[in-house]
């Protein structure tokens, strides 16, 4: 009897042991089909719409049907300010914490000022992707407290190409008067270095310029003295002829003397400065990849140029140099004039004491060529030039910042005004920036108006 007992004890087991697999199997089979799952779909999406939009940020509301809705792999909000239906080769906003049933809203920041941008919804999950349709908004130009950017003259000469500009103690901005591009090789009309008084709106003609004329001069003042030169002689006959020639102005004889001409041949220069009472020059005998980029520093008491540690960098014309503070800060430009040209948006900083190159955080407007900038206080703000997009070389109208403290961008309220025009000088004074155009006139910046 006892045998007979385990014996059908053994068989009880054995046929329980038997149901647990085939139920676990049944469980975790994927051939088995579970119906709960099999009726989930991706979420319907209710709204998707623009809310609010500001100066640098929008407010998304979006509102989903998670009721039969399965479980995303992916959540994302894609946007871009020139593609039409944005994808995932675009900027992008991680939306998963945001992924509930009802309506949430959700902010895009750091936009650029008066610029049109698209955005999509895209929703990924293991019984298929979905996009919603594409909204497009356009961001302010500035806030309620005043226009960031405000006409305040215009200019006693006409300008077509860019010169550059020397600051002076409180009330003092020298510039050049250079030529337009129909004088380029036309009789020399009002080319000549002025002296501009912010405060009391007024333009003074300081001299004549001695030697060939030309255009993208440069003006310095150092130990009481205006100095002038470098520049190009472009023309119809012979292209970039690059100039290597500073000249002294002496105010108590009304004459200018030349000085020490810089020792290179320059095929292009990238950029030129002014760093405490010195001019540094960088330049390039040829775009040959094997030379270097020479540095050469120029001391007016000597009246003598001394050789510095070469660039390490690539090779760029046309980049923009801000001095804020006593720190050097050089951007951007092209590698070549060629149409394959490539454009950089790398920052560089140069410490002339020990005579070093940094690599400061990548300009995040983009690559481009020909920005212009100024300083203000320990700050440098740069902006416009020429950037591709879609193929297509685009004349840019916006304005950054520059923190070297904290090694950090911030976009700024972009110049609406530049339109076709080009800007011919721009620079800062007194808590403000200035930037002048071909079309004679002369805008302030504000940025206690741009917060």
């Amino acid at each position: 009897m006892l045998r007979r007992i385990k014996k059908t004890t053994r068989v009880l087991f054995y046929l329980l042991f038997t149901l647990w697999g085939v139920v676990a199997c049944a469980l975790t089979d994927p051939s088995v089909p579970n119906t709960e799952e099999e009726n989930l779909q991706p979420p319907t999406i209710n709204t998707f719409m623009v809310k609010e939009v500001f100066k640098r940020q929008a407010v998304i509301s979006i509102s989903l049907d998670l009721s039969k809705a399965i479980e995303p792999q992916k959540y994302t909000l894609y946007y871009s300010r020139t593609n039409q239906i944005p994808d995932k080769t675009d900027l992008s906003l991680d939306l998963m914490e945001y992924y509930q049933s009802g309506t949430v809203t959700v902010t895009l920041a750091d936009l650029r000022p008066n610029t049109r941008y698209y955005c999509r919804l895209y929703i990924e999950t293991v019984r298929g992707n979905i996009y919603s349709q594409a909204l497009e908004f356009n961001t302010r130009l500035s806030t309620e407290g005043g226009l960031a950017w405000e006409k305040i003259a215009d200019m006693p000469f006409v300008n077509d190409w860019y010169s550059h500009v020397h600051v002076v103690g409180s009330d003092a901005v020298y510039m050049a008067g250079s030529i337009t591009k129909e004088e380029v090789i036309a009789p020399l009309t009002q080319q000549g270095v002025w002296l501009f008084a912010p405060s009391q709106m007024s333009w003074q003609f300081v001299s004549q310029i001695a030697g060939n004329k030309r255009t993208q001069a440069h003006v310095f003042f150092l130990n009481n003295y205006v100095f002038y030169g470098f520049g190009n002689m472009t023309n119809d006959k012979t292209g970039n002829d690059y100039q290597r020639d500073l000249w002294k102005y002496l105010p108590e004889a009304s004459v200018l003397r030349l000085q020490a001409t810089l020792p290179y041949y320059v095929a292009y220069p990238m950029s030129i400065f002014l760093h405490k009472g010195s001019i540094y020059y960088l330049g390039m005998p040829q775009m040959d990849e094997y030379l270097p980029v020479f540095v050469m520093v120029y001391d007016p008491v000597a009246n003598k140029w001394n050789q510095c540690m070469d660039f390490p960098g690539k090779k760029q014309i046309n980049t923009c140099s801000v001095v804020a503070g006593d720190r050097v800060f050089i951007l951007g430009g092209r590698n070549s004039i060629n149409d394959d040209a490539v454009f950089s948006n790398r920052l560089w900083e140069y410490v002339p004491e020990s005579d070093t190159w940094l690599i400061r955080e990548d300009f995040p407007g983009g690559a481009r060529y020909d920005m212009r900038g100024f300083a203000i206080g320990e700050k440098a703000y740069f902006g416009y030039g020429m950037e591709r997009v879609d193929g297509e070389l685009v004349r840019m109208n916006d304005l950054w910042v520059y923190d070297p403290a904290e090694d950090s961008w911030e976009v700024c309220s972009s110049f609406e005004a530049l339109n076709k025009a080009e800007i011919t000088h721009s620079f800062g004074y007194n808590g403000e920036g200035y930037i002048a155009t071909s079309q004679q006139e002369l805008w302030k910046y504000t940025p206690d108006k741009d917060k």
